[in-house]
């Protein structure tokens, strides 16, 4: 469009070319379909690679969880749930922002060229005033990653302090604790609003700054222009077509000014999320277990010490027992005496610190957990 305006003003306009007229319009009306299927079918692709990489990483994350080594579960469930959320932001940085501004930098470098090549002088202020953008939006970047993680860190607290009150409602009224609860929670709401009202006036110090810039490089384009059209240097439809060059050029570079935020949020999500995908699994890839439909029966501790994670107290001391096949047993003792554990050892949900615990002569290790749980029945204490 730049390139038919200065063509007009420069051939059609002083030489009554009505026929090029024309033909420009024509070309130029190509031209414009063209682009908005281009843009059709970027915008259908990337709502299909979104759709596409949202199934399939909310079920690896899905799996990860329901795969994850029991001893290895959170302390937090509020501050999990909150962490299995970030691969939203993962997912939008990656298929939409990124993309796009990949895409339209190759032709944001093309337009400023055209730029030189109209008159070389032209394209002076629009390279000064995308490096003082850079540079002023690379000097934030630390204060920025700061800010993203302080405030990542923030809202899964406060989404934990949520989800906990809610899971353990009755134990908050049992005990009468509401007020510490609801304090506890406006002191984390009070807090990330303080931060994210920093973060958005450092993002939108770079958003506002770069606008502010662009309308005085489109000043600069024209007074420039001027003194180059006196010197008999650049006619008119040059200058017009540079003023609209000029701000499709620096476009990319407004994008990517804006991007630096979004990057700062999804790298701290996918920090949390790389975590998530790091804890222990039950099914190692490469390890294989002993399939066993049916089982006997049989279990047998042999001087099974165990102690919970953190924990230095064992839980259980050089434990030995065995119950054959068809007995009827039952674990009588004291609270904290260690029945509960015996039963999540049997189960395989924990691992033992010392000792073997064997299923049908065979080490409850090696036997696929799945098929072992299914032929036990448990009620726990607290059933969800």
């Amino acid at each position: 469009m730049p390139l038919f305006t200065m063509n007009v003003y420069d051939r059609v306009v002083p030489n009554k070319a009505v026929e090029t007229l024309w033909v420009l319009g024509i070309g130029v009306a190509l031209i414009v379909l063209g682009d908005l299927l281009l843009r059709s079918m970027r915008a259908y692709f990337l709502d299909w690679a979104s759709a596409r990489i949202d199934v399939k990483l909310s079920a690896q994350i899905m799996e990860k969880v329901l795969g994850t080594r029991y001893e290895a579960k959170p302390n937090s469930v509020g501050s999990f749930a909150s962490n299995l959320r970030s691969f939203e932001s993962v997912r939008d940085f990656i298929t939409s922002a990124t993309v796009v501004t990949l895409i339209d930098l190759p032709f944001g470098i093309i337009f400023l060229i055209v730029i030189a090549w109209i008159n070389p002088y032209m394209v002076l202020p629009a390279l000064i005033g995308g490096a003082i953008v850079l540079i002023y939006s690379l000097s934030v970047q630390t204060k920025m990653h700061d800010l993203s993680e302080t405030m990542y860190r923030a809202s899964a607290q406060r989404n934990a302090t949520l989800i906990e009150s809610l899971v353990g409602l009755e134990t908050v009224k049992s005990m009468g604790v509401e007020g510490q609860m609801q304090g506890k929670w406006e002191k984390s709401a009070l807090f990330l609003s303080e931060v994210g009202s920093k973060l958005k006036l450092l993002s939108s110090s770079i958003t506002n700054g770069t606008y502010a810039l662009q309308q005085i490089i489109s000043v600069a384009i024209v007074i420039l222009g001027v003194y180059l059209i006196s010197n008999g240097d650049l006619t008119m439809g040059g200058l017009i077509a540079c003023s609209q060059l000029t701000s499709r050029g620096l476009a990319p570079i407004s994008q990517i000014a804006g991007l630096f935020t979004q990057y700062h949020t999804a790298a701290t999500s996918l920090k949390s999320l790389d975590e998530v995908m790091g804890k222990p699994v039950e099914r190692n890839k490469g390890v294989n277990f002993l399939s066993r439909p049916a089982f006997k029966g049989e279990i047998e501790f042999k001087n099974v010490s165990f102690k919970y994670p953190g924990s230095d107290e064992l839980a259980l001391n050089r434990v030995s027992f065995r119950i054959r096949p068809g007995e009827h047993v039952g674990l009588i003792g004291r609270m904290g005496s260690g029945k509960t554990t015996i039963n999540k050892l049997i189960l395989g949900l924990y691992q033992p610190t010392e000792g073997a615990i064997l299923i049908d002569g065979i080490d409850a290790r090696q036997i696929d957990p799945a098929e072992l749980r299914r032929s036990i029945g448990y009620v726990q204490q607290d059933n969800h």
